[in-house]
């Protein structure tokens, strides 16, 4: 090691001395106390020089380039090192994100009365959902929204039709809408016109006005609709 060189003063760290030309911005090292030559560090082109930290407990070295990547390498007991290697990063783990959907429940009543029909806020695969939906006799219905409800595994439930996917601006409208739609109502059982399913579809109409359901999706769910055998509506 030439002494024609400008050095730095000697710095020390978990038990080796370490020295650096700030001219040249080579590093070299030797264990403290030892007397032992100093080994030069071999920094590879693509590292600048930092502070060295040494861990003793496994043996290696440890630093960091400017473009923040981090690199190890082994310390032998004599003082010799190994190569600098790249510490290899571990991705995170990412746990997948549960899409939900705005689906059409249909669940089934009690003979000759037809489906009842509810919209349901859920995951992809079923779980709990929020509902929404009216119920009640045909000429005064009421709202019976739900919230963190298994409809997919209830005893009545029928089928299910996956309407759209949702974020929570599409989550937003369907709440606004759900809760503006009045339920269907008539003066008496000779006069009603609508029930839960015209409701649902009522609801799906709105929400198409804001680009949430396609009006595909709409015609698909019109076409289930309960009639009686004679071709008239089945309110119930």
């Amino acid at each position: 090691m030439s002494s024609q060189v400008n050095w730095s003063q000697i710095t020390h760290n978990s038990g080796w001395d370490y020295i650096t030309n700030l001219d040249a911005n080579i590093v070299w090292t030797r264990k403290t106390g030892s007397g032992d030559e100093w080994v030069r560090v071999p920094l590879t082109q693509n590292l600048s020089e930092r502070e060295i930290h040494l861990n003793w407990f496994c043996r290696r070295e440890f630093y960091t380039d400017d473009d923040g990547v981090e690199w190890t390498r082994r310390v032998c007991e004599d003082g010799r090192r190994g190569e600098w290697r790249q510490v290899e990063v571990m991705a995170a783990e990412t746990t997948p994100v549960a899409h939900r959907y705005l689906w059409l429940i249909r669940q089934k009543q009690p003979y000759p009365q037809p489906f009842h029909w509810s919209l349901a806020i859920g995951p992809e695969n079923g779980g709990r959902c929020t509902i929404y939906q009216v119920k009640g006799d045909a000429f005064a219905m009421h709202y019976s929204h739900t919230i963190d409800v298994e409809i997919f595994n209830s005893n009545c439930f029928q089928d299910c039709y996956q309407l759209a996917k949702m974020d929570a601006a599409g989550e937003a409208w369907v709440d606004y809408y759900a809760n503006i739609e009045i339920p269907p109502f008539a003066a008496n059982q000779e006069t009603v016109a609508e029930n839960c399913q015209d409701w649902t579809i009522r609801v799906l109409r709105a929400l198409q006005s804001s680009e949430i359901v396609s009006l595909q999706r709409i015609r698909e769910v019109e076409s289930l609709l309960d009639y009686q055998k004679d071709g008239h509506r089945n309110f119930g």
